[in-house]
């Protein structure tokens, strides 16, 4: 059924797009499209037998596709190493340990934001607070803290960090993110040092140039495969809809 829907809305987009970029074209090239013994043969050939086929095929081919991206995956979390300069308020902080059993490269300075912990290579900048210390002291000096902190850093995360997460952690996340509503920081509420950890590496990740050249490869090299595999360009070119029609 995925195959004739497909094959039904590829016909009708060419349809329209006859009738709209070339009127005067549209009547010879209906007939060729809904001709019993071309257009309407040509469909039914290719759509009801294609979906057996995907019915089979395609968990498969997906699956296939899934495993090689997981693989993929994994072995980029084995080798992905980078340079991380944590601020030296943290250096007896468990964060900073489990950076350096990650095997990063971990610099400490005393010129950076007290807690702060930048991914030097991808630009991406953290600033871990824990939301007791903020109840503890008045609102307007933990956010000027976070707005020296934005100010400096062009790509900013505020990792709140609260166990567990209630009613009065929301609110003060709330006033936070409408504080600096038009500024470019995002937060990310933590429940414990493994959560911050696996959310601040997995975007500084994502974000350098390695992976995103990756990220895009995969993304144009699915789509390539999607359009070659399509149903839909198969029939165009068995009923030779680029031969029989020439606007000149």
């Amino acid at each position: 059924m995925g195959s004739t829907e497909c094959l039904l809305l590829g016909m009708m987009a060419f349809d329209h797009n006859v009738a709209i970029c070339n009127l005067l074209h549209h009547h010879e090239q209906s007939k060729v499209l809904l001709a019993p013994t071309e257009g309407s043969g040509s469909l039914g050939a290719v759509s009801w037998p294609q979906g057996p086929t995907d019915l089979f095929v395609a968990p498969l081919e997906d699956g296939l596709v899934q495993r090689q991206i997981a693989e993929s995956a994994e072995k980029e979390n084995i080798k992905w190493t980078t340079t991380i300069i944590i601020s030296s308020s943290l250096e007896s902080c468990e964060v900073a340990t489990a950076l350096e059993n990650q095997s990063h490269k971990v610099r400490y300075s005393a010129s950076v934001e007290n807690g702060s912990i930048i991914f030097s290579h991808t630009g991406v900048a953290f600033l871990l607070m824990d939301a007791k210390e903020c109840f503890m002291s008045a609102e307007e000096i933990f956010l000027a803290k976070i707005k020296k902190f934005i100010n400096i850093h062009q790509n900013s995360f505020l990792v709140l960090s609260a166990c567990p997460h209630g009613l009065k952690e929301w609110k003060l996340m709330f006033r936070i993110q409408q504080r600096f509503l038009d500024s470019n920081l995002r937060i990310l509420p933590v429940y414990n040092t493994v959560n911050a950890i696996d959310l601040m590496c997995t975007i500084a990740k994502i974000t350098s140039k390695p992976y995103i050249d990756s990220i895009c490869y995969r993304v144009i090299t699915t789509k390539a495969y999607i359009i070659e595999q399509s149903p839909v360009w198969k029939t165009f070119q068995q009923i030779n809809l680029g031969d029989s029609f020439n606007p000149n």
